[in-house]
């Protein structure tokens, strides 16, 4: 649905950069929806006569009739909006109206529909008895309803019913906001979260037209040349990258505008402008077109919900300054061992992408299921390139030496893994959970153990060693056979991948080296 006063073809109007607001537009409210169930033709007749002419809250009246409580069944099975019936007690059996009754209440479920029994043979439902017993809201006998006990007794109706649905939709709309608050506290990187809010806002509100959430820094959006739209849906959904001042819809950019510069929520008739911000230095601005009219209490959920969203955006970027000041601190270590060990550097990259190359390709094949998650997978390969940091303890003149190591240097070389993964334990224990630093830790020490326990420095075996260094292990050792290095030159890439192969189920997990043939012969 496009508003009426966007013009995506406008050009004129976007350049004089002084777009009109837009205009609110004027929707013909919903009427009311009354059912009438009698057996009498003549008195859904008189009682379209009689009430033709009813408003109540600016809102008319649309009746419909039932001619049996088996049609009116059918009619509010397919409709739950109807507002208010007016049910005769004897139809097509004595007892049909007050049979219809426990149906809506009890098979059908619809609660909030207001039911009036008019009945014009009071002995077959005494009203005392039919008031206690059936779940009615109102009796009245068909020759005391005068015209004016009708409009009277249908008003008092509809007051209720607006109220139960009032009341209805505010619990719906707060289950609404407390999960939609507790889905974005579960993402954590910022382009999932905002995809999330525009989805979630889209949702609390039921619009399926265009949508746009925008975000900017400290300057106006409208000179800021970061203002950007990071996320988009409905038919903006091609706008989603775009700087602001790139929209092609002045007005919608003119409503954005303003809400960054008012810093509060705008409601309109057919839109909103919804404002929320994170630390006051990241602020954003969602723009949805309505596909009804929005009401008071969708004012005060979007306005719930905005104030949830700031605290869960703060969250996501306190999250995203932790994970990035992890890494910096995996590049900072890692590049320790380079200044050591001038070959290091390419050789940690290279490492990293096929590290992260065979991990995916065991995700995509299913192995390893037990111990290789979404945790893993995302970040075995930053922390690889932690696997040779021990170096720093190990003296230069055994790092560079160009020939053969003698007994004592080797020794003191192996020391680079227990070494390593002290430093980066020390450091991951200021930290929960799996980190880059403590899967960086499981594969400094055991990326040097060998499939049949013949590795140091521990000698585990098998599925002993951590999965993270069984699958850095083989990324190692292959970058290391076709690189050259000062005590020797580069294998010939497939002599390499035939010595990994015959080295399967010794140096080796069989499942890592599967993979890793997928990664390099796929």
């Amino acid at each position: 649905m496009v508003p009426a006063d966007i013009n995506p073809d406008d050009e004129l109007l976007f350049a004089d950069d002084t777009p009109e607001p837009s205009r609110k537009r004027q929707r013909v409210p919903q009427p009311w929806r009354m059912l009438v169930v009698d057996d009498e033709p003549d008195v859904h007749r008189v009682t379209r006569m009689v009430l033709a002419d009813f408003s109540f809250e600016g809102r008319s009246l649309e009746i419909i009739s039932a001619l049996s409580g088996g049609e009116a069944r059918e009619i509010l099975r397919k409709a739950n909006d109807i507002a208010v019936i007016l049910l005769d007690v004897v139809m097509e059996t004595d007892d049909a109206g007050l049979t219809l009754v426990r149906e809506i209440r009890q098979d059908i479920g619809n609660e909030n529909v207001r039911i009036v029994l008019r009945t014009g043979q009071p002995g077959m439902a005494p009203e005392q008895k039919v008031i206690v017993e059936y779940d009615i809201n109102d009796y009245k006998s068909k020759a005391e309803l005068t015209a004016q006990k009708l409009f009277t007794t249908i008003v008092a109706a509809l007051r209720s019913y607006r109220d139960l649905v009032a009341i209805e939709q505010g619990r719906k709309g707060l289950e609404k906001v407390l999960e939609a608050s507790t889905s974005l506290f579960e993402l954590r990187s910022t382009d999932a979260f905002l995809a999330g809010i525009l989805d979630q806002i889209n949702a609390l509100l039921d619009a399926e037209g265009g949508s746009i959430l925008c975000t900017a820094g400290d300057e106006l959006p409208g000179s800021d040349p970061t203002a950007v739209v990071r996320a988009a849906a409905g038919r903006f959904a091609s706008l989603s990258g775009k700087r602001l001042a790139e929209i092609p819809h002045p007005s919608i950019v003119h409503e954005i505008v303003s809400a960054f510069a008012r810093g509060s929520n705008q409601y309109l008739d057919d839109h909103c402008a919804v404002f929320f911000k994170a630390s006051g230095e990241v602020r954003s601005v969602a723009f949805i077109e309505a596909t009804r009219p929005l009401s008071q209490l969708d004012h005060r959920l979007v306005d719930l919900f905005c104030a949830k969203a700031s605290i869960a955006y703060d969250n996501v970027l306190l999250q995203e300054h932790l994970s990035m000041a992890q890494e910096a601190t995996v590049f900072a270590l890692a590049r320790l061992a380079e200044f050591k060990d001038p070959t290091t550097g390419d050789h940690l990259h290279r490492v990293e992408i096929l590290t992260n190359k065979i991990a995916r390709e065991m995700q995509t094949r299913g192995l390893a299921m037990g111990d290789l998650d979404d945790v893993l997978v995302k970040k075995i390969g930053l922390a690889s390139i932690l696997h040779d940091v021990g170096k720093v303890g190990v003296p230069d003149s055994i790092l560079c030496k160009a020939g053969g190591l003698d007994e004592t240097e080797w020794l003191t070389m192996r020391r680079h893994a227990s070494l390593g993964a002290e430093i980066l334990l020390a450091a991951s224990r200021r930290l929960r959970g799996r980190t880059f630093l403590s899967i960086g830790a499981e594969i400094a020490l055991g990326h040097h153990e060998k499939w049949n326990g013949t590795g140091y420095p521990r000698g585990l075996k098998g599925k002993d060693i951590p999965l993270s260094a069984r699958i850095v292990a083989v990324a190692d050792v292959f970058d290391a056979l076709t690189s050259k290095r000062p005590y020797k030159e580069a294998w010939p890439r497939q002599e390499a991948i035939d010595w990994i192969k015959a080295r399967t189920d010794i140096d080796f997990d069989p499942e890592i080296v599967t993979a890793f043939l997928g990664v390099v012969e796929g």
